[in-house]
């Protein structure tokens, strides 16, 4: 068994050493894995007791699993539906055919927005760490892609999805535009980036030789598309070397948190070259990919903790949305 889940129980269905290796590779980055590892535990004893044999994994098998049991709460539910459908990732990236269900069949849990904003420094630090990455036998052009990867999250506030997504074909570098396609409400959007970034990728295309224009922008081993839980994995590895704590699960800092320091660092920019930020705030949310202009005023709050003398000169216009003012 794998010495880094020696502690946890042993796996005997079909696929139990790729569910060992995909917790070793959690561990590896840093997650305590105890409880998922038990959860897993149970998804295991679940093939065994279907009789599970291959290790194909299809729909009907899937949705029997993940499907709310009895008295299980909405938060259980979800959980153990998130960490299977990681799992299954893993599985579908290493080859083998096998059902990921759709994240919008599963009730969402509503949470306070309390994303971590990364100051300047803390920025600097992250890009410092990610351009001394080293590349893997595995994976031999890492140390080209990933510093990319996370400068256009944070210089252009990008889903991570919807980066590692781009193809060439969705990259004008003449222009210095992206085309974001089918992103989280099913609408493409163009994106301008900043002719500094735009230069980083040129010289990174230029680095990864001639492609196809259907290749992926930023290119995992063979060619595939990065996952995401990988990039955040790398990126836990980021934090630590930064010296910036990680304070645990839905904590964060986190990955996506690169998209919310985008606006936020956006805003205060705006606000301290005098830019009336209610006229730039419909912009932000478009580009941005948002749904609803309420999605991008939260970032006031979140900006305005930055800026002493911020809160009450917008108080009179955006009172409404930004909450806690009675308790400075």
């Amino acid at each position: 068994m794998n010495k880094h889940i020696m502690c946890m129980p042993e796996f005997e269905s079909v696929l139990g050493n790729v569910i060992e290796d995909f917790i070793s590779e959690k561990m590896a980055c840093g997650y305590r894995y105890g409880t998922a590892a038990q959860l897993l535990r149970r998804f295991d004893r679940f093939l065994v007791e279907s009789d599970w044999k291959t290790r194909a994994l299809p729909k009907a098998l899937i949705e029997n699993w993940t499907k709310r049991r009895e008295h299980e709460s909405v938060l259980t539910h979800r959980n153990r539906f998130n960490i299977t459908r990681q799992l299954l990732e893993f599985m579908r990236n290493r080859g083998l055919d096998v059902f990921v269900p759709d994240t919008r069949f599963v009730p969402i849990v509503r949470r306070a927005f309390a994303p971590y904003i990364y100051s300047q420094e803390e920025m600097r630090r992250l890009i410092q760490a990610a351009d001394q990455l080293r590349p893997f036998p595995s994976s031999p052009e890492r140390h080209i892609v990933l510093p990319e990867v996370f400068r256009l999250l944070y210089g252009c506030g990008l889903r991570a999805g919807e980066a590692l997504g781009l193809t060439l074909a969705d990259t004008d570098l003449d222009q210095g535009i992206l085309t974001i396609r089918d992103a989280k409400f099913g609408k493409n959007r163009l994106v301008p980036i900043d002719p500094a970034l735009t230069a980083r990728l040129k010289c990174m295309r230029k680095r990864l030789g001639n492609r196809s224009p259907r290749a992926f922008l930023f290119p995992a081993r063979n060619q595939e598309r990065y996952a995401v839980s990988s990039i955040s994995c790398v990126f836990r590895g980021l934090l630590n070397k930064s010296g910036i704590p990680y304070q645990g699960r839905r904590k964060g800092p986190r990955l996506h948190d690169l998209r919310h320091t985008f606006a936020v660092h956006r805003m205060t920019m705006w606000y301290e070259g005098g830019i009336d930020l209610g006229a730039m705030l419909p912009i932000l949310a478009t580009y941005m990919g948002h749904q609803s202009l309420l999605s991008t005023q939260k970032y006031l709050h979140l900006t305005i903790q930055l800026i002493a003398d911020m809160a009450d000169r917008l108080d009179g216009r955006f009172g409404d949305v930004i909450p806690g003012r009675n308790d400075r």
